[in-house]
């Protein structure tokens, strides 16, 4: 394939074992973007709290009375995050935003930051494809990397970055991924009943190679800039 024109900005999506994350890590090996991933920004900002951070200390008494954290909080997370960035170099946005309030938001981050409109990757897979993966992965407790049945870490059970003894999550268990794959779902019609009429939603094949799920995301990027000249 003709090598394609770099996206401005990226939003990517995809149910509880999709393996979106994997493939934003591909896209930054083939372009130098900033990467933000919610949940990481939420943990650090838990940490910043303990340093007296204001939206940190919001974040971290939330969380340790086990309370979601509100869209207005996390959208003041983003805010304060990308002021850090040189957005020049494009963004890829891994699970954010993740309600129709926090696109919302992002429109206006993006108008008071100039950025272009992202495109938004949807990295589609079955709820059954996502039961079977998510009960079958580990964890590492340290650096919270996943692994997958096919992996030399998962195999020794220990992880590679950190050394640590890999774990399997309680949440991981069928029954609990269910739940959390139809919430997950209800959230993504409303985003994209949002983002479809802008022609911005591509749909992406999830059950397929993680090679070959790359493949499709980069023939579908093409096709996008192709149709806008």
């Amino acid at each position: 394939m003709k090598d394609i024109k770099q996206p401005k900005h990226l939003i990517f999506l995809g149910p509880p074992g999709s393996g979106k994350g994997t493939q934003a890590k591909m896209i930054l090996e083939k372009w130098p973007m900033n990467h933000l991933s919610t949940g990481d920004l939420i943990r650090d900002y838990i940490k910043k709290g303990e340093q007296g951070d204001e939206v940190g200390l919001q974040m971290k008494e939330l969380y340790d009375k086990g309370v979601p954290q509100p869209d207005g909080l996390i959208i003041k997370a983003v805010r304060e995050y990308l002021k850090t960035l040189d957005l020049s170099k494009g963004m890829i946005f891994d699970s954010f935003p993740l309600s129709e309030q926090q696109a919302y938001g992002l429109d206006d981050i993006r108008q008071d930051f100039s950025m272009e409109e992202p495109i938004v990757l949807f990295v589609k897979i079955s709820e059954a494809e996502s039961v079977n993966r998510l009960s079958l992965r580990k964890y590492c407790p340290q650096c919270n990397s996943v692994f997958g049945p096919q992996s030399a870490n998962y195999q020794s059970g220990q992880c590679d970055k950190c050394q640590a003894r890999l774990i399997t999550r309680s949440d991981d268990n069928p029954e609990v991924v269910g739940k959390r794959y139809q919430e997950y779902i209800g959230r993504m019609e409303a985003l994209k009943k949002y983002y479809q009429p802008r022609l911005r939603w591509l749909e992406i094949n999830g059950e397929q190679s993680v090679a070959d799920v790359q493949q499709e995301i980069l023939t579908k990027l093409q096709e996008f800039h192709q149709n806008r000249g």
